[in-house]
């Protein structure tokens, strides 16, 4: 899944009292045996990691090196046993299949070739999740992260049901794009919309995204991911760049044209297989439906080295740009690959919600609960976040802000739950027949 990426300046001096570490935490020197490298990660986890108010509130990760470390000593050094090596591996996966962090991801590598590939082991535990979700056994888990495939996992909603498959599937839309427009008649896509416009590139993933406006006049936005801004300031890729920035000048001119005419009868954002992105696209997307800026959440980070020294919470406010407030409902779509930013914007729409107790309802399945903030920023100004330890852990990936709703409540690993739970069927989805979509359709045209 994407990175949140922390962009939004304003909120830096925030944190102006946190202390600062000069540089990332990497090891000067290169460990050479499982203990060593375990003794270093566990330190980097001690000092890195931002979520142990949830994963260790007491002396839990102490527990872990007491357990762990004797079964490292014995594994001896990297690279002399195949077998200690791959059950070195299995020992990181026991130990971090379970942590909250949504987003952490630790790949762990060796010299050894093995099957022409060399060994190794990459761990997240939002996939791990997923696939328990999907069925999968513990030890069936571990296979399928080592790179078997299961077919109950293939075909979940975490790997099966993304933007790109959206359109493909239920719109009838493959590689191509279209400007905003009528829609032909005869055409799947014509069977929802009177108009739209899309942009999608299945083949290379490269991006998609598809703003439409159904016969009832509801307008509906999809998109494969946060990187809308990213995209329109790209010099490298002119067209990708044109195409996305007229569909959202789309977007936000019938917003803008509804505030005056009333014409639209609704809203519906779907978000999923959204892994998240930059959240100053929420100025693009969020941004014309309030006139008011409207606290969504509240983050905090860590002000020391010490594992439960934390900052106080502070908000995560947008900002608006509309004259009138989006006043009609609003249908929330996602799903358990709906992470991050997605989930951040489902916060929004939350808040917006208990703020002006305004007619909104989430669809569809229950989300990652990966929505800590993560800085790029390898000085590591909030005391947490990424690290490496050279050359066997290519990269800890994990955030720097732990987030929370406005309310207190804390989705890190948990996700949040829908209003409707819609269950995702692959082979109807496959056929067209998309289950979430028409649940929100219809409940969006109960209110017409």
């Amino acid at each position: 899944m994407k990175k949140i990426t922390i962009f939004i300046l304003s909120l830096l001096f925030i944190f102006i009292s946190i202390s600062c570490r000069p540089d990332i935490n990497t090891p000067s020197e290169t460990p050479e045996s499982w203990s060593e490298l375990f003794t270093l990660w566990w330190s980097g986890m001690n000092k890195n990691y931002v979520f142990w108010s949830i994963d260790s509130p007491g002396n839990e990760w102490d527990l872990v090196r007491n357990k762990y470390l004797p079964r490292m000593e014995e594994y001896g050094k990297i690279g002399d046993s195949i077998e200690n090596d791959r059950a070195a591996m299995t020992d990181f996966f026991d130990i971090t299949k379970t942590l909250h962090d949504g987003h952490y991801r630790i790949e762990i590598v060796n010299n050894t070739i093995v099957n022409g590939s060399m060994l190794g082991i990459k761990i997240q535990p939002s996939m791990y999740r997923a696939m328990l979700r999907a069925g999968l056994s513990d030890e069936e888990a571990l296979r399928a992260i080592t790179g078997e495939k299961f077919d109950l996992y293939l075909q979940s909603d975490f790997i099966a049901e993304n933007t790109f498959t959206i359109l493909e599937n239920t719109f009838g839309i493959t590689d191509s794009e279209k400007e905003y427009g009528p829609t032909e008649n005869g055409t799947r896509l014509a069977d929802y919309f009177s108009k739209a416009g899309y942009y999608v590139k299945s083949e290379e993933k490269e991006f998609s995204l598809l703003v439409g406006l159904t016969h009832d006049n509801i307008l509906y936005i999809a998109f494969s991911g946060f990187d809308l801004n990213d995209i329109i300031e790209d010099e490298t890729n002119p067209e990708l760049a044109s195409s996305i920035k007229a569909l959202l000048d789309t977007y936000q001119s019938i917003l803008k044209e509804n505030e005056t005419n009333g014409q639209l009868k609704g809203l519906i954002v779907d978000l999923r297989g959204n892994g998240g992105g930059n959240p100053r696209d929420f100025d693009i997307l969020w941004s014309p439906l309030i006139q008011e800026q409207l606290s969504v959440a509240q983050l905090r980070t860590k002000q020391s080295d010490n594992r439960l020294s934390y900052s106080s919470w502070h908000d995560f406010p947008i900002g608006p740009s509309a004259k009138k407030r989006f006043d009609k409902p609003i249908a929330v779509i996602t799903n358990s690959m709906s992470a991050s930013c997605s989930e951040i914007s489902t916060m929004f729409f939350m808040a917006f919600r208990e703020k002006y107790n305004a007619d909104v309802k989430i669809f569809g399945a229950t989300t990652t609960g990966a929505n800590g903030l993560l800085d790029n920023d390898i000085s590591q100004p909030f005391n947490a976040g990424i690290f490496i330890i050279e050359p066997y852990i290519k990269e800890v990936y994990t955030p720097s802000m732990q987030t929370r709703y406005i309310d207190g409540t804390i989705y890190e690993g948990i996700g949040i739950s829908p209003d409707q739970n819609v269950d995702f069927n692959y082979n109807q989805f496959m056929q067209g027949n998309d289950a979430r979509l028409h649940s929100a359709l219809e409940w969006m045209k109960s209110k017409i």
